[in-house]
């Protein structure tokens, strides 16, 4: 993050996404995460076989957890580079709030159920290739919890003004339908509970999308997955110690999460390259999940060499429909579809490759 933070070089790898898209930077807060459930686990296993009490160690849980709200609220918030801070527009949630509120639930969960590891585990038990799931089912009964808790509150949450479920940047995005609608339900319950006084003033969407109300990307409904994630770790955590020196089942366990972790991801993008109710995706640019058009396009355009300079060489809606949804004429990045004289010459034999575009055989689109 210190290169985030600091420009990164301008590489463009160093800097969030505006909405929808995933670059290293907004990779560094869930690797953190998860890697905190991993030690939440390992470290509070290693106290209460040492012999600390479980109060004692929800005590010393709690006052960390206040420590970096504390601090994230006063010490790391933004709202210093306009001066003194003012309780009339105090930012209440950010990295650190949310990364104290995660590492108390999680923590206070593992204090609740689990239990002190002995240096080695019967093998011969009942459910032993799945111990490490099995005997902690009441954590998995409140994160599943949580998570359909999450899964209501955005897609069912009736939001003024608002399609039920929306998930959009707001301001100009879906052609300006909806101005005040940046970030969905979760943007509104930060509004409604914070005030709008307290939360996050200039979110990065601002960039791209002009938008008008304020966003906060560390807001309350999103900790709920934060949540999430950092059990996933601490379930990482969980198969390093129980199988400790089996390294066999140790990455067949890791291996298998992945699998599930991908499938339920194609779950929720319908399993889809192309399409789906949540893709990750380049910000502006609706062609579905449309890396896949752009590396398509981008690939055909340097064989050809049709125009060179140009972000995007796209086929047409009719050439490549077969890939999935037809292409949207909603981007902010150039889009130059070329003549059907060529495509017929290079690699497609229709000369109807073009007709689905205005323009005749040349369509330049903003």
């Amino acid at each position: 993050m210190v290169f985030v933070n600091y420009g990164g070089g301008g590489y463009c790898f160093f800097k969030h996404q505006s909405w929808n898209g995933l670059t290293l930077a907004d990779l560094v807060f869930p690797w953190f995460v998860f890697i905190m459930g991993t030690s939440i686990h390992l470290s509070l296993n290693a106290m209460l076989r040492k012999g600390n009490s479980r109060w004692k160690l929800f005590w010393k849980v709690l006052w960390r957890s206040i420590q970096l709200f504390l601090i994230g609220l006063f010490v790391i918030n933004e709202n210093y580079c306009r001066g003194p801070l003012a309780w009339s527009d105090l930012r209440i949630m950010g990295v650190l709030q949310r990364i104290s509120l995660t590492y108390l639930v999680v923590s206070v969960l593992e204090l609740l159920f689990t239990k002190p590891l002995p240096d080695a585990l019967p093998q011969n038990r009942t459910c032993f290739l799945f111990q490490d799931v099995v005997l902690f089912w009441p954590q998995w009964l409140i994160i599943l919890a949580l998570e359909a808790a999450w899964l209501c509150l955005t897609f069912l949450l009736p939001v003024p003004e608002c399609p039920l479920g929306y998930l959009g940047p707001g301001g100009i995005g879906d052609m300006g339908k909806y101005p005040n609608c940046t970030g969905g339900a979760a943007g509104y319950i930060d509004r409604l509970v914070l005030g709008e006084n307290h939360i996050y003033q200039h979110p990065s969407s601002n960039v791209i999308y002009k938008t008008t109300v304020p966003y906060d990307p560390e807001g309350i409904l999103g900790t709920l997955n934060s949540i999430v994630i950092a059990f996933l770790g601490l379930q990482a955590g969980k198969v390093l110690l129980f199988y400790k020196n089996q390294h066999k089942q140790i990455m067949v366990r890791f291996f298998t999460w992945s699998v599930v972790m991908v499938w339920l991801f194609g779950c929720n993008s319908s399993m889809k390259t192309t399409s789906g109710w949540t893709s990750v995706d380049i910000r502006w640019v609706y062609l579905g999940p449309n890396g896949f058009y752009q590396l398509c396009g981008g690939d055909s355009a340097g064989h050809l060499q049709m125009l060179k300079g140009s972000k995007l060489v796209c086929l047409s809606s009719a050439a490549l429909s077969f890939l999935g949804q037809p292409l949207s004429l909603q981007s902010s990045t150039l889009l130059v579809c070329a003549s059907s004289k060529e495509l017929e010459q290079h690699i497609l034999k229709p000369q109807s490759a073009l007709k689905s575009l205005p323009g005749g055989d040349l369509a330049v689109a903003k």
